[in-house]
């Protein structure tokens, strides 16, 4: 009764603000505090005012300098250097696959910046988060770090930051909602922007978060979606998949390409991850294992410094820090700030001295730099008691999220969501192996007294990869819980009616638009250029030059130099043109746009159920279309985007007949036809390519016998 009353006294005070009442019996009201709704509010607001605040403005004759300095950027990035450099909004928001290449287009914005006078800082949540930003050349430190040296020369009466300054903040998914609405008081206060960059679907922040997601919806965000980290086709597809909300699907694929373990015991996956690894990593490749809990992490490092001394990888002295050996040879990652140090920095022990308890240090990755740690930094602690010094075989996923390694060897449980599982799969550039242990029949409490059928050994990391764990602003509780309790007609019909409006406000392409292309081509065309340059240089230094291979070279290098003084000729009057141009409305209300991301959110979770369940016991639907459900690996990947394709097809469409054609009749409206017509294209090639795939499966069977 005390704690009720207690409860009860805070939840009607002055202290907390109601966000969401939830109506029917046992629907939950949630409650925030009034200090963050105002903080939330005022970001916000401040996105919204600052969109025409002319921050940081780049000269389009110095962006097409730097552009052209940099021409193997991307479209996407080219577009993301322009936004950045020209849009003049004071606060801009980027969202961006896992290694879709931020850090290469941020270097070329730095340039444009730098040449026309502005100063830029980089800052993360983690101070070793930052470290990307130091690769784009922006010096770059802590947030909390740069709040505080702020705040200590405002009181002296000094001007913090230049005027103008342009504060880029990494990882912005990890940003606390408190030190998003500090930095954005600072680029207030000194008329200057804020760039955020971030992924929506990766990990959170530990404080109160969630409104970097509000940002990406709300306001326009620049999106790099081409994968440029992963080497091989396989692996960027599993990490698309992966960030579409497709976990299980890239399960299929790893397991296709034999990379999925799963165990039946955890002690037993631990070894076989373990040995794995070792495999990489004794050949001097930057091999990491990933896990999401603390204890597994523990666990593995115990594991593999065993298999290590073993194997007479470590020297013979060690300097003991909080009851951890670390010898000569031991990876390590530094857990406590210095002026040498950062947290979660990854480090190779490269010399001891046991007499003086010091250890020398060579930095993995980034710019190599060697430190000795003395016994004054290794007697240190975390605020949490945490050792300053840890083994680093193995990193919490948490940990690696600002990270890229050669190889990764993921531990997935049961446990795991979304956002874990997006960043355990997209650290490597080369290959990710996965781990689990296997899901076990046992006695489910929404089932009553029985067990649950588990005839999928993966059928847990399934879940958990597909499971959304974000931490949404409060702003947005409301409505996210107001669409979950919409019907699948509702949010179709509500759908169509949002993208209506979107289609209204962009009847073609902008001055803008045009222009971007245009410089996309020149740039391509200075590209080919340089190429036939160094070509010709190539073929002159040999010692037997083709007179046919230099004629075609000089032809086309004609032909190509008239076409871009040509495209030259176009772009000045289509540049001023872009420059008189007024902003074009999206067509769409911030709050409306946002509305479309949860509803097609939604529908997402919808199908995705839909899909799973198809997936256990297929329909007649399915079968009939697709046949059952394959039991070759490598038929799965086929199988699978068919079922998606079906059911987000039939769910755009509003189609709940089970019977007859799985894309159901065909309708009379032209674009609706359109349509059909494109599904039915796809659905027919995964059909040829499935029986294709059958076919051989049989041929290599009968070659086995």
């Amino acid at each position: 009764d005390q704690l009720e009353a207690a409860v009860e006294s805070v939840l009607h005070g002055e202290r907390v603000v109601e966000i969401h009442y939830g109506e029917e019996p046992l629907a939950t009201t949630y409650f925030t505090t009034q200090r963050l709704w105002k903080m939330e509010q005022r970001i916000l607001e401040s996105a919204r005012t600052g969109e025409a605040a002319g921050a940081a403005v780049v000269d389009e004759s110095v962006l097409a300098v730097v552009l052209a300095r940099h021409h193997y950027l991307s479209a996407e990035q080219s577009q993301m250097v322009r936004r950045l450099t020209t849009g003049g909004e004071r606060i801009v928001t980027v969202a961006a696959l896992p290694g879709a290449g931020k850090t290469t287009a941020l270097e070329a914005a730095r340039e444009a910046w730098s040449e026309e006078g502005f100063h830029g800082i980089g800052v993360a949540t983690a101070r070793s988060a930052s470290g990307e930003l130091h690769d784009a050349g922006v010096p770059a430190t802590s947030i909390s770090k740069l709040l505080i040296r702020c705040e200590e020369a405002e009181a002296e009466g000094l001007q913090a930051l230049p005027r103008g300054v342009v504060i880029v903040m990494d990882e912005s998914s990890a940003t606390s909602t408190p030190h998003y609405d500090a930095l954005v008081a600072l680029v207030k206060r000194y008329n200057g922007k804020l760039i955020s960059i971030g992924d929506p679907r990766q990990i959170g922040a530990v404080g109160p978060g969630g409104v970097y997601g509000v940002l990406t919806n709300e306001a326009e965000p620049i999106v790099l979606t081409e994968i440029r980290r992963q080497r091989g086709p396989i692996d960027r597809e599993i990490v698309e998949l992966a960030h579409e909300g497709r976990g299980s699907d890239a399960l299929d694929l790893f397991r296709a390409e034999e990379r999925l373990v799963i165990g039946d015991t955890l002690p037993e996956t631990l070894g076989a991850l373990v040995l794995d690894w070792y495999r990489s990593f004794a050949t001097g490749e930057d091999a990491v294992m990933i896990a999401r809990r603390g204890r597994d992490v523990a666990d593995l490092n115990e594991r593999a410094r065993e298999v290590l001394a073993a194997e007479g990888c470590l020297g013979a002295q060690s300097v003991s820090v909080a009851g951890q050996q670390f010898a000569r040879g031991d990876r390590v990652i530094t857990r406590v700030n210095s002026p040498d140090v950062s947290n979660r920095e990854r480090w190779e022990v490269t010399g001891v001295d046991a007499s003086q308890s010091h250890l020398k240090l060579q930095r993995i990755g980034g710019d190599g730099r060697t430190i000795v740690l003395s016994p004054r930094y290794l007697q240190r602690r975390t605020e949490s008691g945490e050792p300053p010094l840890e083994h680093a075989y193995a990193l919490t996923t948490y940990a690696t999220q600002s990270k890229t390694f050669e190889s990764a060897f993921a531990l997935l449980d049961s446990g795991i969501a979304r956002e874990d599982f997006v960043v355990a799969v997209s650290r490597a550039r080369g290959e990710t192996t996965a781990y689990g242990v296997a899901a076990s029949d046992l006695l489910d409490p929404e089932l009553g007294p029985a067990k649950r059928e588990i005839e999928d050994a993966a059928h847990d990391l399934r879940v958990g990869a597909e499971r959304v764990a974000t931490e949404f602003a409060a702003v947005e509780v409301s409505a996210r819980k107001r669409i979950e309790g919409l019907g699948a007609g509702d949010l179709v019909a509500r759908r169509e009616l949002l993208v209506a409006g979107l289609s209204a406000g962009s009847p073609g392409a902008s001055a803008q638009e045009q222009l971007d292309m245009l410089d996309r081509r020149i740039a391509e065309d200075r590209s080919r250029l340089a190429e036939l340059a160094s070509n010709r240089e190539a073929a002159l230094v040999a010692k037997k030059t083709d007179k046919g291979e230099l004629a075609l070279i000089d032809s086309v290098e004609r032909i190509t130099a008239q076409q871009l003084g040509r495209l030259e000729v176009e772009r000045e009057p289509l540049a001023d043109r872009a420059r008189a141009e007024a902003p074009r409305p999206s067509g769409l209300s911030g709050p409306e746009q946002t509305e479309l991301n949860m509803v097609d959110d939604r529908l997402l979770r919808l199908r995705r159920d839909a899909v799973a369940s198809e997936r256990r016991h297929p329909s007649e639907m399915i079968v009939n279309a697709l046949g059952p459900r394959p039991s070759s690996a490598g038929q799965v990947a086929l199988w699978n985007e068919g079922v998606d394709l079906i059911y987000a097809y039939r769910q755009h469409n509003g189609l709940a007949s089970r019977t007859g054609d799985p894309l159901g009749p065909k309708p009379r409206e032209a674009a609706r036809r359109r349509e059909r017509r494109a599904a039915e294209i796809r659905l027919r090639r995964i059909q040829h390519d499935l029986s294709r795939e059958h076919g051989r499966r049989v041929e290599r069977a009968v070659i086995h016998r």
